[in-house]
């Protein structure tokens, strides 16, 4: 919501787009037991949304808004076990606090909204295992715990009910000849219970709990030439 004037508020809409850069790092180091350690960062990525703001009748301003996205962290195992099992596990590293408020301008450099976010930095815990069932089918298996950045109820939005949440995956792939191979994957992901206490204004608020889970099926297709 946004003031008109008076008193009065009315819904505002807002459009941005920006183009920016950023870089990624990895290294890779197999062991001489066979043991694969990964490591990988990603650099943080500062934007300056551009676009239409657009509030109730009023005629569409233009206005901005600035978004840094973080950066991230990970380091990842492989562990072989015998001669068709290995087992995964990774940790990544995300530096959501530089996700501090989410705030509108005019160009005029008057403020439309602000919303205080506070996102605190996270991780994600994963586990996996790798069957080669032969030479054309392998088989995996995962599980995952991904905090959420949101530190607590009064930073929670209605925009972004984001929430702490547990991966289950399952998936193959089958070598259909030597050009070709498909992948399948089923991911089911469970929220734990978001509770939301965001104030709006004086006498005006939000307060109740989110719930939720999330089914994910991938299909990919590689035709090597």
């Amino acid at each position: 919501m946004a003031p008109l004037g008076g008193g009065a508020e009315a819904l505002a809409t807002v459009e941005g787009d920006d183009w920016s850069y950023g870089f990624n790092l990895g290294a890779l180091c197999t062991l001489p037991c066979g043991t694969t350690v990964g490591l990988s960062y990603r650099s943080g990525i500062e934007h300056v949304l551009d676009g239409d703001i657009k509030i109730g009748p009023l005629p569409a301003e233009e206005g901005t808004a600035d978004l840094d996205l973080p950066e991230t962290a990970a380091i990842g195992i492989s562990v072989p076990i015998g001669e068709s099992l290995s087992i995964q596990a990774d940790a990544t590293w995300t530096g959501w606090s530089s996700f501090e408020d989410l705030t509108t301008v005019r160009d005029d450099g008057s403020v439309v909204s602000t919303t205080d976010e506070s996102w605190e930095d996270t991780w994600r815990f994963a586990l996996g295992a790798t069957v080669q069932v032969n030479d054309d089918l392998v088989v995996r298996t995962g599980c995952a715990f991904d905090q959420t950045p949101v530190p607590d109820a009064a930073h929670r939005t209605a925009r972004i009910p984001d929430a702490d949440r547990t991966w289950l995956t399952f998936g193959a792939g089958m070598s259909l000849s030597d050009t070709l191979s498909v992948d399948v994957g089923y991911a089911h992901l469970w929220f734990d219970d978001a509770n939301i206490s965001e104030m709006y204004g004086p006498g005006t608020s939000l307060v109740g709990t989110y719930e939720g889970e999330v089914d994910i099926v991938s299909l990919q297709l590689a035709w090597t030439i």
